[in-house]
């Protein structure tokens, strides 16, 4: 089981107000722990197969999903383009793809944050 913790704070015990210091502490973490941070993790497990009737959960999978939350819409030039970009329903997401850096295409995005974890590590490493 995973314990590290995942607040980094400076050296007065105190969290970092600036990126560059933080991001190399962060760097020195993650390089002295890449079994902890790197390992991938179990999938999770799906909801039980009564999930839907819990008084509390059940209607949560009932409940409409709303377009846009207010305050926060977009325009239908945007909208648009979001729908395009990403499509509603399980089966568009188990077919999308993501083209990342060096010509890597991956199939499923569930595999895309493995590789750009991984990538970044070897990028850091490359630059200390």
């Amino acid at each position: 089981m995973n314990t590290l913790s995942p607040v980094l704070l400076f050296s007065v015990c105190t969290t970092f107000q600036v990126y560059s210091p933080y991001q190399r502490n962060w760097i020195g973490v993650l390089n002295s722990n890449l079994i902890d941070y790197l390992d991938e993790f179990p999938s999770p497990k799906p909801n039980p197969s009564t999930i839907r009737e819990n008084n509390v959960l059940g209607p949560l999978f009932d409940a409409d999903v709303p377009m846009s939350v207010h305050g926060f819409e977009l325009d239908p030039e945007e909208t648009a383009n979001m729908v395009k970009i990403w499509p509603a329903g399980t089966s568009s997401a188990k077919e999308a793809s993501v083209t990342l850096g060096e010509g890597i295409t991956i199939k499923h995005l569930s595999d895309a944050l493995s590789v750009l974890v991984h990538q970044s590590a070897r990028d850091a490493a490359r630059s200390s």
